[in-house]
């Protein structure tokens, strides 16, 4: 494959970021009180780990593999009726990520700001922006995504207006007690608010080889995770520890709180901030979909296969028509990317030893 224009390691560090943090903000703190009880933001440091090590595995995959395409390594050794199964499940599974995040993000707008209005005409719109995204390439979309950055950067000052009816208290002197769902179900829930990384592995072709670029996508994650660790502890403190599970939304919640003389609606401002983020998580997402779908079908045209995942995921996310059955069915997708995220590097560098031990051999 023919190396493209390379990616800069900061705007590495903003796409790794942009596209971890989301919606899930809304709901984290609620998950991990539910999950792991009073305190349980201290949780967040061991799915922190768990996740840098599987960013390693795959530091280790572009290293032994020399900064070539994993995909490209396996197609030249595998006949194609091998490998286009795995190719075609992961076609649909980032595809019905990247669509059930965009009807989360609008189910909970309309929740909030537009419950009269269809939530199709809003998904449709936000499609087509998807559309226009995604046709630039990647590298224009890390372009973008950076310029993105830059407009939702401000969210993280929200919550210091909240510190002033923050209550220490509430944090409680009792650590991992109090939990009502600690199930391995709920565990791997929360662990999805670090996903997103795994499509690093598709990003090797535009990793310049003398650059720190690993360096960079692990101050992503690390950024996202203060940004979530910064979240729970403001909600924490923020909220008694029933009221917390209490909410379906307490960081939304709590936004709401932040009055300005100058504005009325603040959490206007908040969804307009989020819209920037939930657009390159989709975006990055569908892309993957359609990039893994152009290495099944190579002399197919881009936009024509991008039509037809973005066509098919609206269609047949039809009758997800409230929150509760998308966020069921991204909760599903989601746990088999982890397993996908995990059981990738693994295998591509069992496959990279082999094929050098045989290189030897010869």
């Amino acid at each position: 494959m023919v190396r493209k224009e390379t990616i800069h390691p900061f705007h590495l560090f903003v796409l790794v970021y942009m596209i971890q943090s989301g919606v899930t903000l809304f709901s984290l703190p609620r998950m991990v009180g539910e999950a792991y009880g009073m305190n349980g933001w201290l949780v967040l440091f061991i799915h922190y780990g768990i996740a840098s090590f599987n960013i390693y595995l795959i530091y280790l995959v572009y290293k032994k593999g020399e900064g070539n395409s994993p995909f490209q390594l396996l197609e030249k050794a595998l006949p194609k009726w091998l490998y286009a199964p795995f190719y075609c499940f992961l076609v649909i599974m980032w595809g019905i990520i990247a669509i059930t995040i965009v009807r989360q993000y609008i189910y909970i707008l309309q929740i909030f700001s537009f419950p009269s209005t269809s939530s199709n005409w809003f998904i449709v719109l936000m499609l087509l922006l998807v559309f226009v995204f995604v046709i630039q390439g990647f590298y224009r979309i890390s372009l973008i995504t950076t310029l993105l950055f830059y407009f939702s950067f401000w969210l993280l000052l929200i919550g210091i207006p909240i510190f002033s009816a923050w209550d220490i208290q509430n944090m409680t002197k009792f650590f991992l007690v109090g939990a009502t769902d600690s199930t391995v179900r709920s565990t791997l829930e929360v662990y999805t608010g670090f996903l997103g990384y795994e499509l690093v592995l598709l990003w090797f072709p535009y990793l310049a080889k003398e650059r720190k670029n690993f360096k960079a996508i692990w101050l992503g994650h690390s950024f996202t995770f203060f940004v979530y660790l910064y979240a729970c502890i403001v909600a924490f403190g923020f909220y008694s520890f029933t009221q917390l599970l209490d909410n379906l939304f307490p960081t939304l919640i709590a936004f709401q709180h932040i009055e300005l003389p100058f504005l009325s609606r603040f959490d206007s401002l908040i969804y307009a901030g989020f819209l920037a983020k939930v657009m390159v998580t989709v975006s990055l997402y569908f892309w993957a979909s359609v990039h893994m779908a152009k290495r099944l079908m190579p002399a197919s045209n881009t936009v024509w296969i991008l039509l037809a995942i973005l066509i098919v995921s609206y269609v047949g996310s039809l009758r997800l028509d409230n929150i509760r059955k998308t966020v069921e069915v991204l909760g599903i997708a989601s746990i088999f990317d982890i397993a996908t995220a995990f059981l990738l590097p693994v295998l591509f560098l069992i496959f990279i030893a082999i094929q050098k031990r045989n290189k030897n051999r010869r």
